[in-house]
Parts: C-alpha cells; sequence; structure tokens
C-alpha cells in the first residue's frame, strides 16, 4: 500500500490491523482491503479515514481536473467484522435457525408444564436437593 498517497487513520482500532492491500485502483475507485490480527474485536461503527496526501496527482480522465482538495478526506464506518471463511449470509441463517430452535424447546416446556401440573415442581425440589 503506497502510505506516500494516501494517509489512512484506522483510530482505536489502528493497533489490531495486520495489514493493508491495495486491491483495485481505477479511474472510479480505489479500494483497500484491511486485515485485522482479531476481526472480532473490530467494533462495529469505528471511523476510519482516508486522506490523499497530494490530490493533485489524481487528475479526473474526463474533465481532466484534479481532485479537489474539499474531497481529498473520506471518513467510513466500519461494519462488524466476521472471521475468515464466514460469510454475513451463513450467520444470519445460523441465528434464524438457533432463534427457531429456542422457541420450540421454550414451548415444548409450556406445554409439558401445564400437562404435568405439579410434578415438575416435585421433580425441580428433588433435583435442587440434591
Amino acid at each position: 500500500m503506497q502510505r506516500d498517497l494516501i494517509d489512512i487513520d484506522l483510530g482505536e482500532e489502528q493497533s489490531n490491523v495486520q495489514s493493508l492491500q491495495l486491491t483495485n485502483w481505477d479511474s472510479r475507485n480505489i479500494e483497500v482491503k484491511i486485515n485485522f490480527v482479531d476481526p472480532l474485536a473490530v467494533e462495529a461503527g469505528g471511523a476510519v479515514s482516508f486522506e490523499l496526501k497530494d490530490p493533485s496527482l489524481f487528475i479526473s480522465e474526463a474533465s481532466g481536473l484534479s481532485v479537489p482538495a474539499s474531497k481529498a478526506k473520506v471518513t467510513k464506518s466500519m461494519p462488524k467484522q466476521l472471521p475468515l471463511g464466514v460469510s454475513q449470509d451463513d450467520l444470519e441463517s445460523a441465528a434464524t435457525n438457533i432463534k427457531r430452535t429456542m422457541l420450540i424447546v421454550v414451548i415444548v416446556q409450556l406445554v409439558a408444564q401445564n400437562l404435568m401440573g405439579g410434578v415438575i415442581k416435585f421433580i425441580m425440589s428433588m433435583f435442587l436437593i440434591l
């Protein structure tokens, strides 16, 4: 990553950064991949700032004008990070399945409690005595 072209400020997460990788640089975008030492420690909403050190180096193909100094700094918030190999869709699917399973367990417990009446209280009191 060319740190002489772009200044990157990761705030409190700076010590958690393992590496920065420039993944795409074309006439419309610059993409930077940030690899964290501990991705799960990254707080959602943390700010990351990118500032072009010399905006005059970035010239539009269409207009021939360089990036104005007022647009040389961009600040974005970081989403909560996921570990390598885990997709957000898989995580949401697993959470939904766990939620459904827990709901079924609660319903079974309530039905069993109603059907068995005082027997569950007796069993629980015997269990707690042990």
